[in-house]
């Protein structure tokens, strides 16, 4: 400690000096550049040194304390699992784990697996979830393959639930919202990859979104490359800014475009001001598609209880 005191009063000294110098006149421009780079570094060094000695010291601390109370925090740590204080035990011995004695970290693994049964069986079947964290961290802490086949179990009842609910939010959508309908389809085909039907339809709508896009000037970036904004195909329009021929409680994202300056952006001639995103955007009432800058856009996800989570951990 004694040093970094030294490193950290020269620092001072030398902050001082400059500030004298600098109240003068007499300091140079370098002199004042070296002054301030040796200072940082003064003050740099000393930080990184008593972070440092006080992480060490505080890990010696841990260490002397239960080395020298060892045979009692081991026998509360008995009496606090056997009185099934499952939390409190768990806190004990993880207040030592970085001592390293397996004897504590047994008894670790022990109190958190108790204490995590006990929280699971006060959650409601349908906490999928919470459910399914807790069965995969039951299956890291323990390596037991009991507990591989709860989160299996878990995961496949969680995927039944969200695909009864897409099915029924899908048959809820107007006959004319194709683009949410394909995006629907492609949601259940992640959800159930085996499911030829849903590839079928998935199919078919996109190929029905791809047949209007084929009637307007346009090209479509998102059937020839990836595109951030391709996410957002299917999407619901929420809001666009200023006049527009659409009416956005009746329309959905179907693709993007990119267009130029001065490249049309409507049939009657009108050209984009600037290069830009736009995109298609379907009024399935109106059955028109029409060019929209996606920066005056807003969209709403049309599935926002479908978990992205599920869909990847495949």
């Amino acid at each position: 400690m004694f040093r970094y005191a030294v490193i950290i009063v020269g620092a001072l000294i030398l902050g001082i000096y400059i500030l004298v110098l600098a109240s003068r006149g007499t300091i140079s421009g370098r002199f004042r550049t070296v002054s301030l780079i040796l200072l940082c570094l003064f003050l740099l060094l000393a930080g990184a040194g008593l972070y440092t000695t006080q992480t060490r010291y505080s890990v010696q601390s841990v260490q002397e304390e239960y080395s020298s109370q060892k045979s009692e925090i081991l026998d509360h740590l008995s009496e606090l699992f056997a009185e099934q204080k499952y939390s409190r035990a768990r806190g004990l011995a993880e207040k030592y784990l970085q001592v390293n004695d397996p004897r504590l970290d047994a008894w670790y693994r022990r109190s958190r697996e108790a204490e995590l049964l006990l929280q699971i069986e006060d959650l409601p079947d349908t906490a999928y979830e919470e459910r399914l964290d807790i069965w995969k961290e039951l299956l890291d802490l323990t390596e037991n393959d009991k507990y591989a086949a709860k989160a299996q179990q878990v995961r496949a009842h969680w995927r039944e639930f969200q695909e009864s609910m897409l099915r029924e939010q899908i048959s809820s959508l107007p006959a004319g919202a194709i683009a949410q309908r394909a995006l629907g389809y492609e949601l259940l085909k992640a959800l159930a990859p085996g499911n030829v039907l849903y590839k079928q339809r998935h199919r078919a709508y996109v190929q029905q979104v791809g047949g209007k896009i084929e009637k307007t000037p346009w090209s479509n970036l998102c059937t020839s490359r990836e595109m951030d904004l391709c996410q957002y195909v299917g999407y619901q329009v929420e809001t666009v800014e200023g006049t527009t021929r659409i009416d956005i409680r009746t329309s959905e994202i179907c693709g993007v475009s990119w267009r130029p300056k001065g490249t049309l952006i409507t049939r009657d001639g009108q050209t984009a001001p600037e290069n830009g995103a736009y995109y298609f955007v379907h009024d399935w009432e109106k059955d028109v598609v029409v060019l929209i800058n996606t920066a005056y856009v807003q969209v709403r996800d049309p599935f926002p209880q479908i978990s992205s989570r599920l869909l990847e951990d495949q």
